[in-house]
Formats: C-alpha cells, structure tokens, sequence
C-alpha cells in the first residue's frame, strides 16, 4: 500500500516551480488536494499556468473579480457567505475551518478590510460549495478509518504515520475534534486504500 508523502512534501515542489499537476503526479496526491493546499497558504495563488505566486497580504489590496467581471464589495461578499452557512447548518468557525481563514478575516469582509488572500478564498469556497455537500462529520469519518483500519489489519499506531499525525489526534475525531489540514489527509486516505471493484482492499 502507497504512503502519500507529507504536505511539505507538496509545498516544496510547489516552491520549486512545479505545476499543481506536476506536484499531483510526482507524490500521489489527488490535484484537488494539492490545488487546496496550496490556496491555503498564506499568501499563496495559483496562476493560470497552474503554478503558484507568493504575495505579501500586506500588499494585497486588489479585490476579487467574480466571473461576470465585477468586484464583489466585501459586504457584498460577507451577507453571500452567511446565506450559505445558514443554508448548510455551520458555525462561522466551520465555514472559517472550510475557507482556511481565521473567523476574524471573514468578520473583516463585513467592513470591506479583508485582505485579496481572504476575498479569493471566500469566492472560491463560495462557487465550490454550491454544489458541494456539507463535509462528513469528524465522528463519522472516525468510523470510516476505524472500518478501514480492521479491514487491512492495522492497528492505531499503524495508521496514525500513514495520515502524518498520532494516534491522540485520531481519536479526538470521535468527539468530532478534526482539524483541516487532518480531515484531507483522511479523505485522502480513505480514498486511496477504498476496495476495489473485486472487493479487494488496495
């Protein structure tokens, strides 16, 4: 069974110029993981040559342009975000933990503060989760590994290096403690050792 390198591992050929394509086919991760990975770093974009550009957030002042091309005032932006974490039942510390921003830059979208990182962020998680399901629920997710676990014989600690954590953290998901940077790591997990159609696990 493969071992998905850890997210530095990731970082660094994103650093080193690699394309988010690149980097997918070079570790194994999924390009969706990696694509979310690397908006989710500080100052991080993504080009339209799929590589990535650091900026400054204290230099960042330009807002997001939606696609109709007009720039959405952070207001604008702020009572979007709300509709939709209503409509889906979330605390605005789930939707921060979703976006990848503290609840505090979200708060700043209200007054039209938020840095271009945050307005970015925000649009996409906006266009991503409108047809998007709300994410599983770290409990459930706990018996997803646990389920997982038996059927290819590991034990907790065996599993715990495979997702890059411990064995504390994996089961802190049970009283629906999961950070984000965990929950992909897990979804990812999951998805790479899923059974085949033979029944086999891989």
């Amino acid at each position: 069974m493969r071992t998905l390198p850890p997210p530095g591992r990731v970082l660094g050929l994103l650093r080193g110029r690699r394309t988010v394509m690149e980097a997918a086919r070079l570790t194994g991760w999924p390009e969706r993981s990696v694509r979310t990975l690397a908006t989710r770093q500080p100052g991080w974009l993504i080009g339209a040559d799929g590589r990535v550009s650091i900026h400054s957030e204290k230099t960042a002042s330009t807002p997001k342009v939606s696609p109709d091309g007009d720039a959405r005032p952070g207001p604008i932006l702020h009572a979007a975000v709300d509709a939709r974490r209503r409509r889906l039942d979330l605390t605005w510390k789930d939707v921060a933990d979703q976006v990848g921003v503290s609840a505090e830059s979200l708060r700043l979208l209200a007054t039209d503060r938020a840095t271009l990182r945050t307005r970015v962020l925000v649009e996409d998680w906006l266009a991503s989760s409108q047809s998007a399901a709300p994410p599983k629920p770290a409990e459930e997710l706990y018996r997803d590994v646990q389920d997982r676990k038996d059927a290819l014989r590991l034990t907790w600690p065996q599993v715990a290096p495979r997702l890059h954590t411990n064995v504390m953290s994996l089961r802190n998901m049970r009283t629906g403690r999961l950070h984000r940077v965990l929950r992909e790591q897990v979804e990812t997990w999951l998805d790479e050792t899923a059974p085949d159609r033979t029944g086999a696990i891989a």
